[in-house]
């Protein structure tokens, strides 16, 4: 790749207004500009959506350094290597005042514009003028409301084979953290997996997003039990490519358990520390078998106990029955005891500590908690239940 930037007058740059800045940040902030460079290069200007200073660079700079003074003027100094670039790329821009080749009917041009429109009528051109494709910039809520009301009538018209889809742009997951973890995990057992390679291959791959190819013929190896970081400036597809594997829409093995922290979690009345444990939804749904078989039991222990169909159970048929509820119960119990769920709500009060919530806030209903705070409830419920790919965003 052709390097618009001095790299050298950049590495002096952060090494004198940042003394103490790892080599690791000055290499990462040399490439950061130079494909910032090479974009407006291409392109010819800048990208006005985004500020590749301000929202990466300037704030990674601020954690690595005492004196914001001088990150502010390190940053005007990027800037404006940013801006000779593009001013090298279209020397019309150099200038904001220019002088006319020649003299311009503005009635004439209004009249053309016009009947240009009319022409085209019932049509849309979103590219743009120079045939580059500008990026869409809908507002997601307004456009969430108006493709409700759509929905909402098509349903009262009682038009059961509309071919109307709701548009792409809000195709959000509507479900709680532990709906989406019992979907995206469809093995529970993760005590049968224990023993299988997890490494997670995917070949040739394609995503895109919002009608936008974000990636194309694409890669990922992830070698079980290692931590990677992936990195690139805003807007790239980091977000999508991560909720693309934690919703399985690549092709993630089931017996790979996965769990992706993108936000903070929803507050309820849940207790704290009953939030975290439900996080481990084999041990709840464990437990929940071990409730129901106890209230069965209870049931053939009662006087002249009914069957399914309402009539009364032979002493053969309540024997039998039981037998089979407890064959049942203890298979249940054993994997209770092979997961160690009676150390489970000591481990979760652990991670919380660990996390700065006291013994108290363990009780606190999880609504009660700042956005924050929700967060790092979110991450306790990762710690706790251990997934074989933890995905956080």
């Amino acid at each position: 790749m052709a390097e618009y930037l001095d790299q050298s007058k950049i590495q002096k740059l952060l090494r004198s207004h940042v003394p103490d800045i790892d080599e690791i940040i000055v290499e990462y902030v040399q490439g950061y500009l130079n494909d910032a460079a090479t974009a407006i290069a291409l392109s010819g200007e800048k990208d006005s959506s985004e500020d590749p200073i301000e929202d990466l660079i300037k704030p990674m700079l601020e954690d690595a350094a005492s004196d914001e003074k001088k990150v502010a003027t390190l940053c005007q100094q990027f800037s404006q290597m940013l801006t000779e670039v593009e001013q090298q790329a279209n020397p019309q821009k150099r200038s904001a005042i220019s002088k006319l080749a020649a003299p311009v009917n503005m009635a004439a041009q209004l009249a053309q514009i016009d009947k240009a429109a009319k022409a085209q009528a019932g049509t849309t051109d979103l590219a743009h003028a120079k045939g580059r494709t500008v990026a869409s910039q809908v507002d997601v809520k307004k456009l969430r409301k108006a493709e409700l009301r759509i929905a909402a009538k098509i349903e009262k018209r009682g038009v059961k084979s509309s071919r109307y889809e709701a548009s792409k742009l809000i195709n959000e997951n509507p479900l709680d953290d532990d709906d989406l973890l019992m979907r995206v995990n469809p093995i529970l057992d993760y005590t049968l997996s224990r023993d299988k390679i997890k490494d997670v291959k995917l070949e040739g791959f394609d995503i895109s997003y919002a009608g936008k190819r974000i990636l194309t013929n694409s890669n990922v190896h992830l070698v079980y039990g290692r931590r990677y970081g992936l990195i690139g400036r805003n807007g790239i597809g980091k977000s999508t490519l991560l909720r693309n594997i934690a919703h399985r829409e690549l092709a993630v093995p089931t017996y790979i358990s996965i769990l992706f922290v993108e936000q903070e979690m929803i507050g309820d009345d849940t207790p704290a520390i009953r939030s975290v444990l439900k996080a481990d939804i084999f041990r709840e749904q464990l437990l929940r078998d071990e409730a129901s078989i106890n209230e069965e039991l209870k049931k053939l222990d009662a006087p002249s106990p009914l069957d399914e169909r309402g009539e009364v159970m032979s002493k053969h048929e309540i024997d039998a029955k039981k037998n089979e509820m407890g064959d049942r119960l203890n298979g249940i119990m054993t994997k209770l005891t092979e997961i160690e769920s009676d150390k489970a709500e000591s481990k979760a009060g652990e991670i919380l500590s660990g996390l700065g919530f006291s013994a108290l806030d363990f009780q606190r209903p999880t609504r009660s908690f700042s956005g924050g705070w929700r967060m790092r409830l979110s991450l306790a419920r990762a710690l706790f239940c251990r997934p074989d790919l933890l995905l956080l965003d």
